[in-house]
């Protein structure tokens, strides 16, 4: 569970995944580790000014804490969830919705998305 989201592992191991109290340890000490004051997903920034993660012209920003953004905290590096987590826990209409990626590549899945740190590990930890 530390590694891997609940809908990854499989059963029986999933009772480890239950009854292990560090997973509740880790959530509350590692929030101040990923915090980013500005996110990828369109609900959770101001409308007056939208952050385009995924878009043609984000390719060469590398974190929202450098200019024009100004985000503070650690988790605002972007990353890039090439495994695919992200659309699988989200679904491919929340994916669109809030993170503009919503073209399918040719083998049927979502291209990689570009979110911060701190948007990957809310995500992951719920």
């Amino acid at each position: 569970g530390f590694f891997m989201p609940e809908s990854a592992i499989p059963w029986p191991w999933k009772l480890f995944f239950y009854v292990s109290p560090a997973r509740f340890g880790l959530k509350a000490t590692m929030p101040p580790q990923f915090y980013c004051s500005l996110s990828c997903f369109a609900d959770k920034q101001d409308p007056a000014m939208p952050i385009s993660c995924n878009g043609l012209e984000s390719e060469h920003i590398r974190s929202l804490a450098d200019a024009p953004f100004n985000g503070s905290g650690p988790g605002c590096a972007l990353m890039t969830d090439a495994t695919g987590v992200i659309g699988q826990m989200l679904g491919l209409e929340s994916v669109a919705k809030n993170l503009g990626v919503s073209a399918m590549t040719e083998s049927g899945h979502l291209p990689p998305i570009r979110l911060t740190v701190w948007d990957y590990w809310s995500v992951t930890t719920e």
